[in-house]
């Protein structure tokens, strides 16, 4: 389910990407949102997927991207479905050879529709015909995502081979998205700032030496306060942190204020900490807690810091949240917690909603490779699947293309030896793709 139901022919992706791979019997689609107008075309294709004799025996499956064809084979007909798995319209000329006269009928017409019979075989509001034995050619105009099937009344008929026709507008479509890619990953060092939280460096004090935006958490010992640091050497007014004394295994705690659910679905928190009189048990949290669907989830702690490794001089650590939900009205919150007998101090906490770690780059590099290998080799379905992944759409939503300054050209380097060039597999040409600085 999505927040939002799919609109035109986007509706139909998902019926017609599972079909297309294999045969089932039941299908659950839905949103929290659903559109207040009928979908014709979706009704259509629903109507020709419960009519599909999913239960024969005999299944044939041939594809030839974009167009998946399905031949089931009972007694007494024979069941054509053909299925497009792309975004563009597709056009299949299917060769027939009728073994004598054949009466055939269109799976999901609309019910008591009064279109008329045809006994040619590509009428396009025709919903049952007839075919004299012989060849004959079914030819189809499949919209994007589009599912049409046809029952014979010959169980023997011949099915040729087919070879569909995508869009011409297809491939300057994929071009101009790879591009969008290409354009963007010398900036995947990107980084936004998410100012939602308050109060991240503690500066704010209120009465009593409260903290504003935060809240203490602490048990039958221990204490929470803000702690004053002397000023840098370059000068400058002193700064303040929070302080966090534990006393017990139970620890102390600092919380910040509930903030918003970052809409991308993801989150960088970075923070300097330090430590000092750290007995051997003492361990420093980070804990994240957020809402889903109205109910708040079990808190995920990260661990900071531990008694061998704290150090009294200030050191930065950072974690990623790449699962929360996206699109939320939520909220959640943060924790800082000192578990064990010791001191920490937290200071400078800050949030990132957009942020590309190494491996993500990594493999937005593979996928850019493979989507311009296969745009180049004509293979379309693939390449559109490559560019409609996750990533490569937060890519291109939420990075700016780089601007990149004209510069003399420079001498074309020669090319090196047949042999040479043979030998450079997918890794040399990923790494020719990948921003230097991700390197």
């Amino acid at each position: 389910s999505s927040p939002s139901f799919p609109l035109a022919d986007a509706a139909l992706e998902p019926l017609a990407t599972a079909l297309a791979a294999r045969d089932f019997t039941t299908l659950a689609n839905g949103a929290e949102l659903l559109p207040l107008a009928e979908n014709d075309v979706q009704a259509a294709a629903l109507r020709t997927f419960r009519e599909l004799p999913l239960a024969a025996a005999d299944v044939q499956i041939e594809r030839q991207a974009p167009v998946t064809i399905r031949i089931y084979r009972e007694r007494e007909s024979t069941t054509i479905c053909l299925i497009n798995e792309s975004p563009w319209p597709a056009d299949v000329a299917r060769p027939l050879q009728c073994d004598g006269n054949t009466v055939w009928r269109q799976l999901g017409a609309e019910p008591n529709a009064l279109a008329p019979k045809s006994t040619a075989p590509n009428a396009a509001d025709a919903t049952t015909g007839s075919l004299q034995a012989g060849p004959q050619t079914w030819s189809a105009a499949l919209p994007p995502y589009g599912i049409r099937a046809r029952r014979y009344s010959s169980p023997t008929m011949k099915v040729g081979a087919f070879t569909p026709q995508v869009a011409k507008e297809a491939k300057a479509d994929l071009a101009r998205r790879v591009a969008a890619l290409e354009e963007r990953m010398p900036n995947l060092n990107v980084e936004r700032a998410y100012e939602q939280l308050k109060n991240p460096s503690f500066e704010l004090g209120g009465d009593n030496g409260r903290l504003l935006g935060w809240q203490p958490r602490v048990g039958s010992a221990g204490s929470v306060d803000i702690a004053v640091e002397p000023p840098p050497e370059t000068g400058g007014p002193a700064q303040h942190c929070a302080h966090l004394r534990s006393e017990d295994a139970l620890g102390v705690a600092v919380q910040s204020q509930l903030f918003p659910i970052p809409a991308t679905g993801q989150l960088l928190i970075r923070a300097k900490v330090r430590a000092d009189h750290a007995q051997p048990n003492a361990r420093l949290y980070a804990w994240v807690e957020y809402q889903q669907a109205g109910v708040m989830q079990p808190a995920r702690p990260t661990l900071l810091g531990a008694a061998e490794t704290f150090t009294k001089d200030w050191k930065e650590v950072q974690f990623p949240l790449d699962d929360l939900p996206m699109a939320s009205n939520g909220q959640m919150r943060l924790q800082f917690h000192l578990a064990g007998v010791g001191e920490a101090w937290v200071d400078d906490v800050r949030l990132y909603d957009v942020c590309f770690p190494g491996s993500q780059r990594i493999e937005l590099a593979k996928r850019l490779y493979a989507a311009k290998t296969a745009l180049e080799e004509g293979q379309l379905l693939d390449c559109q699947r490559l560019v409609e992944g996750y990533w490569p759409r937060r890519l291109v939503e939420q990075v700016p293309a780089a601007t990149i300054a004209s510069r003399p050209a420079e001498p074309a380097a020669p090319e090196p030896p047949a042999e040479e060039a043979a030998q450079k597999g997918l890794g040399a040409r990923v790494r020719g793709i990948v921003p230097k600085i991700l390197r």
